[in-house]
C-alpha cells in the first residue's frame, strides 16, 4: 500500500511537487499576522500559466517563503477549496460555518467530522479547516461567502490558499491534520465530489434558488426554494413577513439601475486614468514592465481595485515633477 507521507522535504521541494501536478504556486510570507505577497510576483492573468516554474523555484526561492497555491483548472489535480474559519477570540466556528454544520440551521449540510471524513482536507494552525473538493467552476472565489463570516472560497486567480507544508509561529498546515506532505500517487490525496456541500455553497452564493438535500430544523429533508426558506425563518421567529408593493419594487429597480450607471461611469474614468498613467510613464520616466502591465489590467475590476491600482502606479513610478496635467508633448 502506498504511504500517505513522503520522506521529509523542504517547502521549496513541496512547491516543486505542486508545480509538477500543474498547480499554480505563489511564494507568500507572514507579516503582522497576515499572509503577504509581492505585487509584481502575483499570478497575472489568463491563460492559466504559473509564473513560478520548477526551474525558477530552484533558482529564486527564498528560505523564509511559504507556499501558496491558486486552485485553477488543471487536469492532474482539479480542486476547489473551501476555507472554514474559527473566531480567534473564543475558538468557536464563525457564523457562516455554523450555517452548514448546525442541524438546527435551515442550510444544514452535515457535521464537520463527516465533511472531513469524505473529503481531502487540511488543518490550519488557527484550528480552521480547508476542504478540497473536486473542482466545480460554478463556485466563485471570495472572502466571507454571501456576507457570511467564516466561509472563504478559493477557485480562481483572484485568491490564493496557503498549503502544506507551510508553517506559522503557532503551527503547521497539515493534510488530514497530521501529514505535512502530499502523496499525489495515493488515491486518498485526490479530490472527491461532494455534491451536497457544493450545492449548499452555491445556494449561499445566491446563484441558485433550489438546494437539494437541505434540512429544516434537522428533521425533514426536502427541496426548498429561497422564498420558502425566508418564510420558514420568519415563522420560526414568530414574525409576519411584509412583502414590498409593486411601486416599491419599481423604485428599488430604478435606484439599482441608477447606482449601476454611476458606478460604471466612475469605473470608466478610473480605467482611463490608469491607461494614461501607464502610457505616460512608459514614454517619459521608465519603461513599465510586462508583468506590471498585466497586473494592472483594468477589465472586470471593481471600483476599489481600480483606485488601488492607480495608487500603486503612482507610488511605484516616480514622476520627477512632470506628471501634473498629463499634457502630450
Amino acid at each position: 500500500m502506498t504511504s500517505c507521507v513522503k520522506e521529509e522535504i523542504s517547502v521549496m521541494e513541496a512547491a516543486i511537487d505542486y508545480v509538477r501536478q500543474g498547480v499554480c504556486v505563489m511564494p507568500v510570507w507572514l507579516e503582522a499576522g497576515k499572509w503577504k505577497q509581492e505585487p509584481h510576483l502575483k499570478y497575472p492573468v489568463k491563460p492559466y500559466e504559473g509564473l513560478w516554474t520548477e526551474e525558477r523555484i530552484r533558482e529564486d526561492w527564498k528560505p523564509e517563503w511559504q507556499v501558496g497555491i491558486y486552485p485553477l483548472p488543471t487536469p492532474k489535480w482539479p480542486v476547489s477549496v473551501i476555507d472554514l474559519d474559527r473566531d480567534r477570540a473564543n475558538g468557536k466556528w464563525e457564523p457562516g460555518v455554523r450555517q452548514i454544520i448546525d442541524p438546527d440551521s435551515s442550510t444544514y449540510v452535515n457535521n464537520l467530522r463527516t465533511l472531513c471524513e469524505r473529503n481531502l482536507w487540511v488543518r490550519s494552525p488557527s484550528g480552521g479547516i480547508h476542504i478540497y473538493v473536486k473542482r466545480d467552476d460554478r463556485l466563485k472565489g471570495c472572502n466571507n461567502l454571501g456576507s457570511r463570516k467564516g466561509i472563504d472560497i478559493r477557485n480562481d486567480h483572484s485568491f490564493f490558499i496557503v498549503a502544506p507544508p507551510s508553517a506559522r509561529p503557532d503551527g503547521e498546515y497539515l493534510w488530514f491534520g497530521k501529514y505535512p506532505y502530499a502523496d499525489f500517487d495515493n488515491p486518498r490525496f485526490q479530490p472527491k465530489e461532494d455534491r451536497e456541500l457544493v450545492e449548499a455553497l452555491l445556494f449561499l452564493q445566491a446563484e441558485h434558488l433550489d438546494l437539494p438535500g437541505m434540512h429544516q430544523g434537522g428533521h425533514t429533508q426536502k427541496q426548498f426554494t429561497r422564498e420558502q426558506i425566508i418564510n420558514a425563518n420568519y415563522k420560526k421567529r414568530g414574525e409576519k413577513r411584509r412583502l414590498p408593493t409593486e411601486k416599491q419594487k419599481e423604485n428599488s429597480l430604478r435606484n439599482r439601475k441608477k447606482t449601476q450607471r454611476l458606478a460604471e461611469r466612475e469605473k470608466n474614468v478610473l480605467e482611463a486614468h490608469i491607461k494614461e498613467e501607464i502610457v505616460y510613464h512608459n514614454s517619459h520616466d521608465e519603461s513599465v514592465s510586462v508583468i506590471d502591465r498585466m497586473n494592472w489590467r483594468t477589465y472586470n475590476s471593481t471600483q476599489r481595485q481600480l483606485q488601488k491600482t492607480l495608487k500603486d502606479i503612482k507610488n511605484r513610478y516616480e514622476c520627477n515633477g512632470r506628471c501634473s496635467g498629463r499634457v502630450a508633448e
